[in-house]
């Protein structure tokens, strides 16, 4: 536990967005100042980066890379044998309506999109999946100890199956109905990107319609076609609106969560109001200020948003949350509310407000 006593160190990264990238750039700058002499290890999504790839002095492991460790470490069992199914309680924020108790199944990697401002297709490249007899084994495992809700885990669960030659809905038709003493299993799925979600929709209804899917995560990111088109997300925003009705018709207690980016490049405010309209659909929506990654196609967009859009928008989010018009979380840029002290995080739970 003590840093000064390793042999090792090895920092665990995240390439989401620039700012998320310069903090751990200057982490990785004061360990390699601080320890000369240490072998440092950097592992995740920063890790295929080109400046970090070709300095000397680190030893880069990408997110699909795992089993590496296993060498570097001498292990007896190897790294990519060893599962864990539970998030500790402090990192469990960020998935909305997920605690400490949940358990969850990892079934992909990457995704089968090309949204114009992410990097995790840049990072971790097209989507990798776990062959479904494993995923099938984990969640028996996880049932045999008494668990009946099992989220299944994914950069884009939607693109599940693309490198494989199947696809979530044939995983769920193999996945078990039943658990410990032939109690019913529940699913989550956290993440589906909402073309996908149309796509495999009619696949998916029965276990929508028998209630063995109770929580789902559809990020619309934006209710404005043009922007969605920017984007680089285009899908029919009216037939995804009915397969959520119809899938609220089906089990009104179903938690249907989706995001949206505000100030996107060239947002109106009518645009962003049509966002504001989509997030009635949903049990609750998470709310994100666009932030530029220089290594996405919509760092070139311009025009801009101001940071006077972007406060009118923040001050129209959270008057809509106080009236209740929707339930929603507004986060300060990049989701580090610490590197933000002006910034306020705006919250209504389900059942209770904070």
């Amino acid at each position: 536990r003590d840093i000064k006593a390793a042999d090792i160190i090895v920092l665990i990264s995240c390439a989401a967005m620039d700012l998320i990238i310069e903090k751990g750039a200057n982490t990785i700058s004061k360990i390699l100042k601080n320890f000369p002499r240490k072998k440092v290890v950097l592992f995740g999504c920063m890790a295929p980066l080109a400046e970090f790839r070709n300095d000397s002095r680190l030893i880069t492991i990408g997110p699909k890379e795992l089993d590496r460790f296993s060498a570097l470490f001498e292990s007896k069992i190897p790294i990519c044998e060893c599962r864990t199914t539970q998030l500790r309680k402090d990192f469990c924020w960020h998935f909305l309506g997920r605690s400490e108790k949940d358990r969850f199944v990892h079934i992909s990697q990457g995704c089968s999109n090309n949204c114009s401002y992410c990097n995790i297709k840049l990072m971790k490249g097209g989507v990798t999946s776990v062959p479904a007899a494993r995923i099938r084994a984990e969640v028996n495992e996880i049932a045999a100890k008494k668990t009946d809700v099992i989220t299944l885990m994914a950069d884009d669960c939607g693109s599940y199956g693309h490198d494989i030659n199947t696809n979530i809905a044939e995983l769920f038709r193999e996945l078990p109905a039943a658990g410990f003493a032939g109690t019913p299993l529940k699913y989550k799925i956290y993440y589906m990107f909402p073309a996908l979600l149309i796509k495999y929709y009619r696949q998916l209804k029965p276990a929508f319609a028998d209630r063995r899917i109770i929580d789902i995560t559809v990020p619309l990111q934006s209710g404005a076609p043009r922007v969605l088109k920017l984007m680089n997300r285009e899908y029919d925003l009216r037939k995804l609106s009915r397969i959520i009705r119809e899938i609220r018709s089906l089990n009104p207690e179903i938690r249907i969560i989706s995001h949206f980016i505000i100030n996107f490049p060239g947002e109106t405010m009518a645009e962003f109001e049509e966002s504001l309209r989509y997030a009635r659909l949903f049990k609750f929506s998470l709310f994100l200020p666009y932030s530029d990654n220089k290594r996405a196609r919509a760092y070139r967009l311009a025009p801009k948003c101001t940071q006077d859009e972007l406060e009118e928008k923040m001050r129209r989010v959270k008057e809509e949350i106080k009236k209740k018009t929707f339930k929603g979380l507004l986060t300060p840029r990049a989701c580090m509310p610490e590197e933000f002290p002006d910034s306020q995080t705006y919250l209504a739970k389900d059942g209770a407000g904070a």
